[in-house]
């Protein structure tokens, strides 16, 4: 049996793909093979696929004849299908092809990546199941939460950090959204300090163990924040970023995500879905 590879397959033109592309084919130790279509990656005839990913760049792209005929080719690989802007709902994307576990671009950072590092690394998850598994059976293959005090699910008001060491921090200006961001965050990753602008945060006592922060933004040009971004990343440079848009525009995800490693543009349009618990 030859080398196991990864198939990355569809048009990486749209923006909102490249930042993806860009860290899939830099995974260490795994060679990457890119194909515009199914039927050409199907003529493949060396090695052993360890994982499909689809681009989705238009409704309809991948019709389930086609994907069966990729899934008789290559057979157990997972198959995952990361929709892009124009195949955003249910609407616009339709019911999956049998077999296809379906990311949108936005959920790199909190859902695909995660998945992938525990797939890749042969721990049970997600992209683990068989083809024909379904949510539930994923549900059930998660070991029991641990109990944890209620006491330890914090979100601090934005005060100097005591012993306990933030590990989020959310900046927004808007007393509503501070408090949306930090209360899901708190409760995803625990101890988190949240900020009424980015001065304020730039301005606070390091906080070393940071790992997340998440960004509101509401400025009239929207770009003049690529600049303040990357100073906040010099100082944080191994935090992951979320970045919040009213309805971001191609060029401004390209420039956000490619300003500083680690960041993630959503829109406000998505974040409830996101975090909805």
């Amino acid at each position: 049996m030859g080398r196991e590879y990864l198939l990355l397959i569809g048009s990486g033109d749209r923006p909102e793909f490249r930042a993806i592309l860009r860290r899939l084919e830099t995974l260490a130790d795994w060679e990457c093979r890119r194909f515009p279509t199914l039927d050409s990656a199907g003529r493949l005839d060396e090695g052993t696929a360890r994982l499909a990913v689809l681009l989705e760049s238009r409704p309809g792209e991948y019709p389930p004849r086609a994907v069966d005929r990729f899934r008789a080719r290559f057979g157990p690989a997972p198959i995952v299908m990361i929709a892009g802007s124009l195949c955003e709902g249910e609407a616009r994307t339709g019911r999956l092809p049998r077999g296809i576990l379906r990311y949108y671009h936005y959920e790199w950072e909190t859902a695909l990546r995660p998945d992938l590092e525990r797939f890749l690394n042969r721990r049970p998850g997600r992209l683990s199941l068989p083809a024909t598994a379904n949510e539930e059976d994923y549900w059930r293959t998660l070991p029991p939460p641990a109990d944890r005090p209620e006491e330890t699910v914090r979100i601090d008001s934005g005060d100097p950090a005591g012993e306990n060491t933030p590990r989020c921090a959310v900046v927004a200006a808007d007393p509503g959204m501070r408090e949306l961001l930090a209360g899901n965050l708190a409760r995803r990753f625990g101890m988190t300090q949240s900020f009424r602008s980015a001065a304020e945060l730039l301005a606070a006592r390091r906080m070393p163990q940071l790992e997340r922060i998440a960004i509101d933004l509401i400025l009239p040009r929207t770009l003049d924040f690529v600049p303040v971004l990357q100073q906040i990343a010099e100082i944080y440079p191994r935090a992951e970023y979320t970045l919040y848009l009213f309805a971001p525009h191609p060029e401004e995800i390209e420039a956000f995500t490619g300003a500083a490693p680690g960041v993630t543009v959503l829109s406000k349009l998505s974040a409830a879905a996101l975090y909805d618990d």
